[in-house]
């Protein structure tokens, strides 16, 4: 039976369409695909009863399904979990039109609205200060996440983040990720750090991800590689039926790997497989996100040794991963 006290999210990824071209995207959205609505409708229906809390719908541009949106969020406060929409704003540029569209998703649920305010979305400031004015009004947590580059001059910008965190929005400062369309970036565009910076239990895992072809992933991150070896992976909701993924996403709390990434965190594991192989994995390049590590814990061979190596140390009592503690880290995570 499924334990239900492991706190879930899920990010639905509705659809990879997007009005914008945004250099830095870390989704690199396109104009192919939109997941089938019913049948996103019937897995939020089923997911809602295995444990989960928050149900994020992210692009693409979910608002260019607006009315299909707004079914999903009335859908998700209906099975008593938290509706999050992710948007870049380009609906905000008239504020009576964006005001009727706040009020009709806060009428239907909705609990928090995200968007980006930087310099790589081309969206006028003045719409996203109709985004956040609205909200304040209407009492919806309103969440901006900013991507900053080292050489940017952002005088400008943090002006304008200052006027939106007085009119209660929560700004997070974000760095540009090796992902999606931001590879093609110049090097120096993007947030290197150093490995240790990324130290600690990953907050993602557990938080899973419904991408627009129907692939279901124990991750809250939408490139997670290659479904063949990666345990991330759970399924596909056009493939499996219910009890199918009842039972992978049992298998996928058990998982050492899975676990030891929970509690610990992937630089943790990688630090653990070099002192105890003939291995050695650099760590001393620099890094933008801690899912470089999880790519590099879930290439086959290393996945493989990975996995016999915390078989071995469980077995032999020098390494707890309970279930207990696993759903301690995981509802730690889940309230920070």
């Amino acid at each position: 039976m499924l334990n239900t006290e492991t706190t879930k999210n899920l990010h639905i990824f509705y659809t990879t369409k997007c009005n914008l071209k945004c250099p830095h995207c870390c989704i690199e959205s396109t104009e192919i695909e939109t997941i089938n609505h019913a049948d996103v409708k019937d897995f939020i229906t089923f997911f809602s009863k295995l444990g989960c809390k928050a149900i994020h719908i992210l692009g693409g541009e979910p608002f260019l399904y607006f009315n299909k949106i707004v079914e999903l969020v009335q859908l998700i406060r209906q099975v008593d979990c938290i509706p999050v929409i992710t948007t870049n704003g380009y609906w905000a540029k008239n504020y009576s039109n964006a005001k009727e569209k706040i009020e009709l998703l806060k009428k239907n649920g909705l609990s928090q609205l995200i968007m980006s305010c930087d310099k790589y979305h081309d969206i006028p400031v003045k719409w996203i200060n109709n985004i956040v004015s609205i909200c304040h009004d209407l009492e919806i947590l309103m969440l901006i996440r900013a991507c900053i580059a080292k050489e940017d001059d952002n005088t400008y910008l943090l002006k304008h983040l200052n006027t939106f965190h007085m009119k209660g929005a929560r700004i997070v400062f974000e760095g540009i990720l090796k992902k999606g369309r931001a590879k093609s970036l110049e090097s120096n565009k993007l947030s290197w750090r150093n490995a240790d910076d990324f130290d600690g239990p990953c907050s993602r895992i557990m938080n899973y991800t419904l991408k627009s072809n129907g692939d279901l992933w124990s991750c809250g991150t939408l490139d997670c590689g290659d479904q063949m070896v990666n345990p991330l992976f759970v399924g596909n909701i056009f493939m499996d039926n219910e009890f199918t993924l009842e039972s992978k996403i049992m298998e996928k709390e058990d998982d050492l790997i899975i676990r030891y990434l929970g509690i610990y965190g992937p630089l943790s594991l990688l630090k653990l497989y070099n002192s105890e192989t003939n291995k050695h994995i650099d760590l001393s390049n620099q890094f933008t996100s801690r899912c470089e590590f999880c790519e590099i814990i879930f290439r086959e061979d290393i996945k493989n040794e990975i996995t016999k190596l915390l078989t071995d140390k469980v077995k032999n009592n020098h390494l707890k991963l309970s279930k207990l503690h696993f759903i301690y880290q995981n509802k730690k995570s889940f309230n920070q």
